[in-house]
């Protein structure tokens, strides 16, 4: 899985065409105006809404790998 993006909590596989075709910014664009309170707000809702459900779909594909 080369290209993705976590929409609604579930991993998504893109293409290298619709990675490259998503819109939005960098994420260092985006902190370098944040206060120190934004930031930590930033930090802790990045950390629910998207790494927490790409460390969930690595484990389940490990889990899977262990079991073939």
């Amino acid at each position: 899985m080369e290209h993705f993006i976590v929409k609604n909590g579930e991993v998504v596989e893109l293409t290298k065409e619709e990675f490259e075709n998503l819109p939005g910014r960098h994420v260092s664009e985006i902190v370098k105006d944040m206060t120190p309170e934004e930031l930590d707000r930033f930090k802790k809702e990045r950390q629910e809404k998207f790494i927490n459900p790409l460390m969930k779909h690595n484990i389940v594909e490990l889990n899977k790998k262990k079991q073939d």
